[in-house]
């Protein structure tokens, strides 16, 4: 599998026995939209090593990315409509800024983070 799209109202990526949803290793490209109640990529993204795209969509709550050490392999990250993620990449400002900012193509709320005019 190389690519995959969640977009339901899904929760958490494990239930209430700690099982975990398993995506594949070999995922290069995974598209999350839509999911009003996610508040953390789990740890279950840690095993993602050929991750190399990530898109996350309409995901209001969504404030931590539990899988810093996947960014520093993406090509690609797009978030949109995720105010809380957001905060956390601000440029020059955001606790997430020094590890997005090694990523060749970022975008928040369909602008670059690497054109002046469009960021604060």
């Amino acid at each position: 599998m190389k690519e995959t799209s969640v977009y339901r109202e899904l929760v958490s990526f494990s239930n209430d026995n700690d099982q975990h949803y398993l995506l594949p290793q070999s995922l290069k490209s995974l598209n999350l939209w839509n999911l009003p109640n996610l508040e953390t990529l789990s740890k279950v993204f840690q095993n993602l090593t050929s991750l190399r795209h990530l898109h996350l969509w309409s995901c209001p709550k969504l404030e931590a990315l539990s899988m810093e050490e996947l960014l520093y392999n993406l090509l690609s990250l797009s978030i949109s409509n995720c105010p809380l993620l957001k905060k956390r990449c601000l440029r020059n400002e955001g606790d997430y800024w020094p590890i997005i900012a090694k990523i060749p193509d970022v975008n928040i709320d369909f602008r670059s983070i690497y054109d002046p005019e469009s960021c604060p």
